[in-house]
């Protein structure tokens, strides 16, 4: 790409690189790391021609929630939360919105409406989405608990 002057890289990574994302912090922390380093690239890689955007879904129905360690830890709880969310967007959905994103060069792409509400708190008011945050960790962390 470098040689050619032109291309495009896209890295997925998560709402939860975006914003407080509590009871996942391994997860929470390798998905901050991969967008600070899209947009660091992005800055470097623009002198060459090349374009870089970080996609960062919410829920997409897949597999993944049924297969996460986290959800057999929190035993019910996991259910609860889940019936509290938006419906899960649809794989194809989520690739539509990254390619538009791509196609107008979008530094940052959330996919779903909480990625898109969570990123913005985070943005706005920190303050408040720590709150938030921490009310979803309560919550959860008290229903999981005998």
């Amino acid at each position: 790409m470098v040689r050619r002057g032109s291309g495009q890289i896209v890295n997925i990574a998560s709402v939860a690189g975006l914003a407080p994302y509590p009871l996942a912090l391994p997860y929470t922390t390798t998905k901050s790391a991969v967008v600070g380093m899209s947009l660091a690239l992005r800055a470097e890689a623009r002198t060459h021609g090349v374009r870089v955007s970080v996609a960062c879904p919410g829920r997409i129905d897949t597999p993944i929630w049924q297969r996460s360690e986290v959800r057999g830890v929190l035993g019910g709880a996991s259910a609860r939360l889940l019936a509290r969310l938006p419906k899960a967007a649809s794989a194809e959905a989520c690739a539509k919105t990254i390619a538009a994103g791509m196609a107008r060069d979008r530094a940052v792409i959330p996919v779903t409406f909480e990625a898109h509400a969570a990123w913005w708190l985070a943005r706005v008011s920190p303050w408040i989405a720590n709150k938030l945050a921490q009310q979803i960790a309560r919550s959860v962390v008290y229903a999981a608990t005998p």
